[in-house]
């Protein structure tokens, strides 16, 4: 039986990083921020799902999803986030769970890299769910770094389950607020505590 664990965290956390911690372990990784941007192709249903839902003008002269007119749109409107999640959610979950079905047996541990794992209801396809967190002032930092601007952080924030929560729900907690050798040391840690776990 092979072992799926969910990642999550809060915008700006070093998920991704960690999750690639993990498939450097020599888990079988699943990114759902990549389905996410795969079924939202040119000409694809959901396409016109979402030109009726928010316009025409979020598609591209090319057909093509104009992401930052469709940000613009929805950040700051809880109604129409909503409406965003009830199109994008369910179509990156049947992929998900196509993916899960074509992972042979003899493979340990499957990560599903999901930012918005608990938004999305997401927590029953897994065995456990671990969440990466780190201060406020580290992940500002970070984000600022990557050029997204403070005002931009904190919108994107305000959209996300309180790290809090996540971590209240959440099975594991990897702390990545300190040195990268320390967050490679809790997910050696982890890999280990389930291999003992699953026997």
């Amino acid at each position: 039986m092979t072992y799926v664990l969910g990642i999550t965290g809060s915008f700006g956390s070093g998920k991704s990083t960690v999750a690639g911690m993990f498939g450097e372990a020599g888990a079988v990784l699943v990114d759902a921020d990549e389905i996410a941007r795969r079924v939202v192709q040119p000409n694809t249903p959901i396409m016109g799902e979402l030109a009726d839902a928010f316009g025409s003008d979020i598609i591209t002269d090319d057909n093509r999803l104009d992401r930052q007119r469709l940000a613009d749109i929805v950040f700051g409107d809880p109604q129409k986030t909503s409406w965003l999640n009830a199109i994008i959610h369910p179509e990156v979950r049947k992929e998900i769970l196509h993916r899960m079905e074509e992972v042979d047996e003899s493979v340990s541990m499957l990560v599903l890299d999901i930012p918005l794992l608990f938004e999305s209801g997401m927590q029953d396809i897994m065995d456990g769910i671990a969440v990466v967190v780190t201060e406020e002032e580290r992940r500002f930092e970070r984000l600022v770094a990557r050029g997204i601007g403070p005002s931009e952080v904190e919108r994107r924030l305000e959209h996300q389950m309180p790290q809090s929560e996540k971590v209240r729900q959440a099975d594991f907690v990897i702390d990545n607020a300190g040195s990268i050798e320390n967050t490679h040391l809790q997910v050696k840690n982890l890999v280990q505590s389930l291999g003992v776990m699953r026997h």
